[in-house]
């Protein structure tokens, strides 16, 4: 039995289980052939995880010792007895907490020991190729009230985007005040023709993972897949970034490292020397997006980025001089997005924010219009998180 969320509870604790039992599940059913010949059968799992309290005592993770009791428990195990080979099942709060991240699907109720009722039960299929946080628009939604300042902020960021007058800007607040609701009904009302529209995410579990978000930005963008072996990756990178940019495609080798991709031209280049290409790279892909159309890229839940991400953003803002790609500045409390003036007509003031920011504080009674300032930029940064 493996705890989540004992002794130290996460928001993603169902998020993080099941992703933990699909990697046991490969590394058994990859470890089956060596044991096949010996056992006279396939070696297999089969899961259950469940959602809800438990009473715990002492917990000893270097003894294994966990003293922990409750009905959620034991309808895990439960679910583990009523798996098949390679099924991992679900109760229902897992389910609901987690199916925006992957595909599941509902079997028959059953009736288990110790429940009076039958039970819902969700088999895993797999995981979604672009998570979306349902748990935080799940069911359905009354009209969008109490947030006309906002929408009628980010309407007119996006008829000057056309214009070719961009915005950096930022949505920030405590969690439940509807960053996410209004991000989206931001989306929906914009004609997707005419716009692209590029996300990036950072989750709880992803802390750890060096440039993560741009990882995700970079997956939606060129479909890659979990599971997609290492030559399909590369070869989805090199084709992608070759029609977006032509023939510079130097930077290439920068982007594929991100995904420990194998490019001998880099093995001996030193980090700092890796940092500045990557920046470079990056710059070249936004400035590439802003010729093709008027571009909107969402970085939500930075509150959750890597330090290396927030760095690449930082050398991003306090580095670029091309009119194009988007920056970003960090303060203590929440992340102001700005875009550096044209150096050639408009230097920036000493201890300033650069033109071209915004930022929409959301609470629980509206929203807070920080600062409004434009500048001409093909390219919108929308980012949302909390603090």
């Amino acid at each position: 039995m493996a705890l989540f969320g004992a002794t130290q509870a996460h928001e993603d604790d169902p998020i993080r289980a099941i992703k933990a039992a699909r990697e046991i599940h490969n590394v058994v059913n990859s470890l089956s052939p060596q044991y096949e010949e010996r056992i006279e059968q396939p070696l297999v799992m089969h899961s259950g995880i469940n959602t809800g309290l438990v009473v715990t005592g002492d917990i000893d993770l270097e003894k294994g010792t966990h003293g922990v009791a409750g009905d959620t428990i034991n309808v895990a195990a439960r679910l583990s007895g009523l798996g098949m080979a390679d099924d991992i099942l679900v109760g229902a709060d897992t389910y609901y907490q987690s199916e925006g991240y992957f595909d599941f699907k509902e079997l028959e109720p059953a009736t288990v020991k110790g429940k009076s009722e039958p039970i819902r039960i969700y088999k895993v299929i797999a995981q979604k190729e672009q998570p979306i946080k349902i748990h935080r628009l799940h069911g359905f939604q009354a009209e969008l009230i109490g947030r006309k300042v906002e929408m009628n902020q980010l309407t007119d960021v996006a008829r000057k985007l056309k214009e070719g007058r961009g915005a950096v800007f930022s949505i920030y607040g405590p969690a439940g005040t509807g960053k996410s609701r209004l991000v989206q009904e931001f989306k929906e009302s914009l004609n997707l023709e005419e716009f692209q529209w590029l996300e990036g995410h950072a989750y709880p579990h992803s802390q750890n993972t060096p440039y993560f978000p741009l990882i995700d930005l970079l997956n939606r963008s060129l479909q890659i897949e979990e599971g997609d072996p290492p030559e399909r990756v590369k070869e989805k990178i090199e084709s992608g970034m070759s029609s977006l940019v032509g023939e510079n495609t130097n930077f290439i080798p920068y982007i594929g490292s991100l995904y420990s991709l194998s490019y001998p031209e880099i093995d001996e280049v030193s980090p700092a020397f890796w940092k500045e290409q990557l920046q470079k790279a990056i710059q070249t892909i936004l400035s590439a997006l802003a010729q093709r159309a008027p571009t909107i890229v969402r970085l939500e839940d930075l509150h959750w980025a890597d330090p290396s991400f927030l760095d690449l953003i930082r050398l991003l803002l306090s580095e670029s001089r091309d009119p194009d790609p988007v920056s970003v500045r960090l303060s203590t409390d929440h992340f102001t997005f700005h875009r550096p003036p044209d150096q050639r007509h408009d230097p920036p003031l000493p201890g300033n924010p650069s033109a071209g920011s915004f930022n929409i504080r959301i609470t629980g009674h509206g929203g807070i219009i920080i600062d409004d300032r434009n500048n001409p930029c093909r390219i919108a940064a929308l980012s949302a998180g909390q603090g």
